[in-house]
């Protein structure tokens, strides 16, 4: 059906602006998608038309960025149609972007009507990768410029004024060199970090040397693995045989073999004796210890 070009208007209802579909995942263009509403004299169009893109730098009297493009034979139902355009990389620097629409009927080949006003081109709601960020997938840490003060190096030179505050927490897998002075809050039990077991094992060391008569060690074993917590325990038998030993732990293992055993809930003591004792007495412990070891491992 033939529709006279001056009876035809249009706007835009819709813009979505995405990557176009490709068969490699993750591959990326510079076509994006477009989908518009085109109205034939107040009355959603449905059939097949021409459509003609171009992209402008403003809105009025700019200048046309990238080549014309032309999609002859667009379906449109309801008055919706979905086209790709592909103006080229270069054509959406970050600047603001007006396409403008012309439009003819599918069985015409005459002048396209220009549509109006230009369409913004508005940025997508949602994030799109950066056809240039492939560039720094194989950049590693050591190819990172030297030289910035803007960022911490990775090297064995210490880099000169390059401070750095860490407020999370953090683990330290191999050793860790201070050319400088330490502060007492930067590296203790307060500010979470996990020196593996350090900390503890040297003011163990500390209290050995000075051989007393009673030990308390106050949740001394709670940065220690499992494994570690035993062999640690098991080496101490010979310095503390002849010592009473107070242990205050949250982990079961870690006092499991003690001759007595406090249990406390809120400040009371609710429960007093062996493991074995505790295990079939006091339900408290039997919950704590079949939580952390097991049911098996318990009995």
């Amino acid at each position: 059906m033939s529709i006279p070009h001056q009876r035809i208007t249009g706007w835009i209802a819709a813009l979505l602006l995405f990557l176009a579909s490709a068969i490699i995942a993750l591959a990326q263009s510079s076509a994006v998608t477009y989908q518009g509403k085109l109205s034939d004299s107040g009355t959603p169009a449905s059939g097949t038309y021409d459509l003609e893109f171009k992209l402008f730098d403003a809105l009025a009297g700019g200048n046309q960025v990238g080549a014309t493009v032309i999609r002859d034979d667009v379906a449109v139902a309801s008055g919706i149609f979905t086209v790709t355009l592909d103006f080229g990389a270069a054509a959406f620097p970050g600047a603001n972007r007006w396409l403008e629409i012309g439009v003819r009927a599918g069985v015409s080949t005459g002048a396209f009507t220009t549509l109006s006003p230009l369409q913004p081109i508005t940025a997508t709601p949602y994030a799109v990768r950066s056809l240039n960020a492939s560039s720094a997938d194989t950049v590693t840490v050591n190819g990172v410029p030297s030289g910035s003060g803007n960022y911490i190096q990775n090297g064995i030179t210490p880099q000169a004024g390059a401070n750095f505050n860490i407020s999370g927490n953090g683990t330290i897998g191999g050793d860790l060199t201070v050319n400088g002075s330490l502060a007492i809050n930067t590296v203790n039990a307060q500010t979470q970090f996990s020196l593996g077991g350090q900390r503890q094992r040297l003011s163990i060391a500390r209290a050995l040397v000075r051989k007393p008569d009673i030990y308390v060690f106050d949740d001394s074993f709670s940065a220690l693995d499992l494994a570690t917590d035993a062999r640690l325990r098991a080496a101490l038998g010979p310095y503390t045989k002849d010592a009473a030993v107070v242990i205050v732990a949250q982990r079961v293992s870690t006092i499991a073999t003690a001759d007595n055993i406090l249990v406390l809930e809120d400040g009371v003591v609710i429960g007093r004796g062996t493991h074995d004792e505790l295990m079939r007495d006091c339900p408290t412990y039997a919950e704590i210890v079949q939580s952390q070891i097991g049911e098996k491992s318990a009995a």
